[in-house]
């Protein structure tokens, strides 16, 4: 399958993921909100040009999320940090709720 179906199909899904695109540290932080929604399979019309020219973005990464509390399904460009502090404070600066872990696969919860 190609790789730009696979994360289609995640993202229809709403399923959480990661997928490094350059160089990827170990956090993720989402810097540029590509769709926010309930349903991505009906409403998100740009899914296949955000995602057919993956290696020339200036992201390190692409991530989606989904916030069980509210329901809602990010989709975001992601740059990665080695140091926790700087992917927080990209974070925070860029309003996200949390930032990723990929050693330990999981969430960092950001308090504002």
């Amino acid at each position: 399958m190609k790789l730009t179906q696979d994360l289609i199909n995640r993202i229809n899904a709403k399923q959480s993921f990661s997928h490094v695109i350059g160089e990827s540290k170990r956090y993720l932080s989402g810097c540029k909100n590509l769709y926010t929604g309930n349903n991505p399979s009906l409403n998100y019309y740009n899914v296949y040009n955000d995602l057919s020219n993956l290696e020339n973005t200036k992201y390190d990464s692409i991530g989606g999320w989904l916030d069980s509390e509210t329901g809602l399904y990010y989709v975001d460009y992601c740059k990665s940090f080695n140091n926790v502090f700087d992917a927080m404070a990209e974070g925070r600066t860029n309003g996200e709720l949390a930032i990723w872990d990929n050693v330990e696969n999981k969430e960092i919860l950001l308090i504002k």
